[in-house]
C-alpha cells in the first residue's frame, strides 16, 4: 500500500498536490469523493485509483454517469446531491470536475465540510463567485487547494523557469500565445448527442442549474453546456485559462492592469453563445503584453506560446 508522498509524486494530472496535508498514518489509503463524473471526471477517478487511493463516493446530476462509475467502483456510494457526498464521514478529499457555473458552490461546500479540494479548472466562472471562493480558502486553515491547470505541476513549469533566467532572455516585453483547433466536416466543436434517457427521470435539472437563471428542461443545454454563457467562458475558461496559468506561474505575474477581447461566433451558427474564434489581450503591469488567438476551424497552427526577450 502506497503511502501518500508516494501518491503525491506520481500522479501525472496534478490533482494528487490536494491530499498532502492531511498524514493521520504513514501508510494510509487517501479516501475521496469525485463530483462530477462526466469525461474529465472519469479521467481524474481512473488517474487516482491508479495510484492506490480509495474512492469512497460519487456524485452527479445524470443517473447515467453514476451507473458508469459503478462500473470502476462498484463499493463506492452514488449519490445524485453531492452534498450526501460531502456528509460521508472519513472522506478525505473531495475531487471536483463539474461545469464552471457550479465551481463556486461545490468548491465552498466542501471546504466547509472540512475537505481537501482539487478542482478542475477554470477557478470560477465570474469575478464574484472567485471572491467567495478565495474567502472560503481563507478561512479554510490547514486544508489543501489545487486548481486543475496541470501544466503547472509539469516538468515544463521547472524548465521554463531555468530558460527565463535573465541572462538568457534580458527583459520579456511580450508573450504570444494561440491555440486553434478543427472537427472533421460536419461536426461541430465540443458537440455532444443528446440521448433519449437524457430527461427529467434521470438528470437532476435544478440541482444542474445551480446558481445559473432558472429555465425549463433542455437536454441540450445539460449536455453542450460549453456553448452557453450562463455555464462557461467557451475558450476563454477551457483553454486560455491553462495557457495563461502557466507563464502567470513561472514568471510570477501579477492581475493584468487592463483586458481586452474581441471575436465572435464566426463559423458555428449552431446557436451557441460562445465565441468560436477570439483574440485577447492582457497588459501586464510589469510592462508585458500577454497576447492569445484562438479559433475552431483550423488546426494547423496548433496550441504554443513564444516568450520573446530582448535576449532570447
Amino acid at each position: 500500500m502506497q503511502s501518500r508522498r508516494i501518491f503525491i509524486g506520481q500522479v501525472a494530472t496534478g490533482l494528487a498536490g490536494t491530499l498532502a496535508a492531511k498524514v493521520p498514518g504513514a501508510n494510509d489509503r487517501i479516501r475521496f469523493g469525485l463530483i462530477g463524473v462526466g469525461a474529465r471526471g472519469t479521467e481524474l477517478l481512473r488517474e487516482a485509483l491508479g495510484c492506490d487511493a480509495e474512492c469512497a463516493a460519487v456524485a452527479d446530476v445524470y443517473s447515467k454517469r453514476l451507473d458508469d462509475a459503478r462500473a470502476i467502483v462498484p463499493a463506492a456510494s452514488a449519490y445524485t446531491d453531492y452534498r450526501a457526498l460531502l456528509d460521508e464521514p472519513g472522506i478525505d478529499a473531495v475531487l471536483i470536475a463539474t461545469p464552471p457555473h457550479l465551481h463556486a458552490e461545490h468548491f465552498i461546500a466542501a471546504i466547509e465540510a472540512g475537505k481537501h479540494v482539487y478542482l478542475e479548472r477554470t477557478l470560477a466562472l465570474t469575478l464574484e463567485q472567485a471572491k467567495r471562493m478565495r474567502d472560503a480558502r481563507r478561512g479554510a486553515g490547514q486544508l489543501t487547494v489545487q486548481i486543475g491547470h496541470q501544466w503547472n505541476s509539469s516538468g515544463q513549469a521547472a524548465d521554463a523557469a531555468t530558460f527565463l533566467r535573465p541572462e538568457l532572455m534580458g527583459t520579456v516585453t511580450a508573450i504570444r500565445a494561440h491555440m486553434f483547433r478543427n472537427t472533421p466536416h460536419g461536426r461541430p466543436q465540443w458537440a455532444r448527442p443528446v440521448y433519449p434517457d437524457m430527461n427529467p427521470a434521470n438528470i437532476a435539472w435544478e440541482s444542474f442549474l445551480g446558481e445559473a437563471p432558472a429555465r425549463p428542461f433542455d437536454a441540450h443545454r445539460f449536455i453542450n453546456w460549453r456553448y452557453f454563457e450562463e455555464y462557461s467562458g467557451g475558450s476563454v475558461t477551457e483553454n486560455l485559462s491553462q495557457q495563461l496559468a502557466f507563464w502567470y506561474k513561472v514568471m510570477g505575474l501579477n492581475i493584468p492592469s487592463a483586458a481586452v477581447m474581441t471575436g465572435g461566433v464566426y463559423l458555428w451558427k449552431d446557436g451557441r453563445e460562445a465565441p468560436d474564434t477570439m483574440s485577447v489581450s492582457f497588459e501586464q503591469p510589469e510592462e508585458m503584453l500577454f497576447s492569445w488567438d484562438s479559433g475552431f476551424g483550423n488546426d494547423k497552427p496548433g496550441t504554443g506560446e513564444d516568450v520573446l526577450g530582448t535576449d532570447g
